[in-house]
C-alpha cells in the first residue's frame, strides 16, 4: 500500500548532485539500505535526505522509495563507492 518511485539514472548529471528528500526536510522519516558498490549502507531512522553524488554516479544506478503514508522506505543499488549517501539535512 502507498506510494513508491523508482528512479534509475540514465544519464550521469555532470557536476551537480542530486538529491531525494522527504516533503519537508524536518520530517526525518527515511529509512532503509543502500547497496553501494557492494556493501549495505544503512539508513537510520532519522535520515531525510538521499544524496547521489556526481562526481560517483553511474548509469543503471537504481532507487527505489515506498511510502506506508508516514515514513519513507529506501532500497537502492549503486554500483561506485561515494555514489549516494543517506543524511539528516536537519533534525
Amino acid at each position: 500500500d502507498g506510494v513508491w518511485y523508482k528512479f534509475v539514472l540514465d544519464s550521469v548529471a555532470g557536476a551537480t548532485n542530486m538529491t531525494i528528500i522527504t516533503g519537508n526536510t524536518s520530517e526525518n522519516k527515511i529509512e532503509g539500505n543502500l547497496m553501494v558498490a557492494g556493501v549495505v549502507a544503512v539508513c537510520a531512522a532519522a535520515s531525510d535526505t538521499i544524496t547521489i553524488s556526481a562526481s560517483a554516479e553511474t548509469k543503471g544506478d537504481t532507487y527505489i522509495i515506498r511510502s506506508d503514508g508516514v515514513n519513507w522506505y529506501i532500497t537502492a543499488d549503486v554500483a561506485v563507492t561515494g555514489g549516494a549517501t543517506c543524511t539528516q539535512a536537519s533534525a
